[in-house]
């Protein structure tokens, strides 16, 4: 018997609206009499089917794993710690911080691997292609989306640096953004 969470349900019922939007915009649809329609302009790819809000989409490098979060994020920084040094392989992590409850799959969620860093956050991968996407802040409900997953340009950029005291040793900073040693004071 297939048992279904709420999180799966919601994410189905969005997918399925989205296809059926996007295919209502692809197609010719026939009048009762056989006759065509106009054909309708395909929507934007990301505009929202809510208030007009621009989304952005996301996606991991084999595709499998896709995402869509509104253009509205609450930070956008560059993370220097070491544990994100090693989640992503670079000399820093280019972050963008949104509320969980506004983070979407459009597909793939079964893709997803999670590594329990600490009892606040979770890290997230595609189990196929080894992607960084995102840390979860589990009791602050929040997600810092890997800004390189993006698809769409976001409207901000990052604007800040933090846990400089730990960088990489070879990596300069030659950018004019906020520096913190630990964290941001917020």
């Amino acid at each position: 018997m297939l048992e279904l969470n709420t999180t799966q349900i919601v994410g189905s019922i969005f997918v399925l609206l989205t296809v059926v939007t996007l295919l209502g915009g692809m197609w010719y649809i026939k009048n009762y009499d056989g006759r065509p329609r106009a054909k309708k302009s395909k929507p934007s790819p990301v505009a929202n089917l809510e208030a007009g809000t621009t989304m952005l989409e996301g996606s991991c490098l084999c595709g499998k794993v896709k995402i869509q979060v509104p253009n509205e994020f609450e930070y956008m920084g560059n993370c220097h710690c070491s544990e994100c040094r090693k989640f992503t392989g670079a000399d820093y992590s280019s972050v963008g911080g949104i509320s969980s409850a506004k983070f979407r799959f459009i597909a793939g969620e079964e893709d997803v691997t999670h590594y329990r860093k600490s009892a606040e956050t979770e890290l997230a991968f595609c189990k196929h292609c080894g992607s960084s996407l995102y840390s979860r802040k589990l009791t602050a409900g929040k997600h810092n989306l890997r800004l390189g997953m993006l698809n769409s340009k976001p409207s901000q950029q990052p604007s800040f640096h933090i846990f400089v005291g730990s960088k990489a040793p070879w990596h300069e900073i030659n950018d004019q953004l906020e520096q913190f040693e630990t964290t941001r004071v917020q």
